[in-house]
């Protein structure tokens, strides 16, 4: 018993220390100018910083959309990410998640532009508690797996 509350209270430091809300006097003026510049009618973000990367993330909505945007330090947009509605996925990631997690519940859908325009796909799967993200090119092949 005493080995799952020590795994449990692990588990959560680490969820916690990959990412921190983070105060908008905490966010470099370069990546809060590079937000006004990207999102000018965006009010009311809030915002994380990304431990092992040194990134910022804003997370809002625009007309009930979820939306997150990650900027480097130096302020460049590298990616934004849009939630979408499951349905709307490529076929071909729907299959692979059917045939390859065959127990896991598809439960949210996002659509992923780089900074160079590249389109990419993020799956979230759930089996009980746990979360799973499966990340898929613009034409739906699998490209890489990381747990939540």
């Amino acid at each position: 018993m005493k080995k799952i509350v020590t795994l449990i209270a692990l588990t959560f430091v680490i969820n916690i220390s990959k990412a921190q809300k983070t105060k908008l006097s905490e966010i470099p003026k370069a990546v809060s100018e590079s937000f006004k510049t990207n999102f000018p009618d965006v009010k009311g973000e809030v915002w994380e910083k990304e431990k092992e990367k040194d990134n910022f993330e804003a997370e809002f909505k625009i007309n009930t959309v979820e939306i997150s945007a990650t900027f480097n330090s130096d302020g460049k947009l590298i990616e934004r990410e849009v939630k979408m509605n499951i349905s709307e996925l490529p076929e071909t990631i729907t299959e692979y998640i059917k045939k390859n997690y065959p127990d896991y519940k598809l439960s949210e859908a996002s659509r992923i532009v780089n900074s160079d325009g590249v389109l990419s796909y993020e799956a979230e799967i759930m089996k009980g508690k746990n979360t799973t993200d499966l990340l898929f090119d613009s034409n739906g092949s699998f490209l890489e797996k990381s747990k939540d």
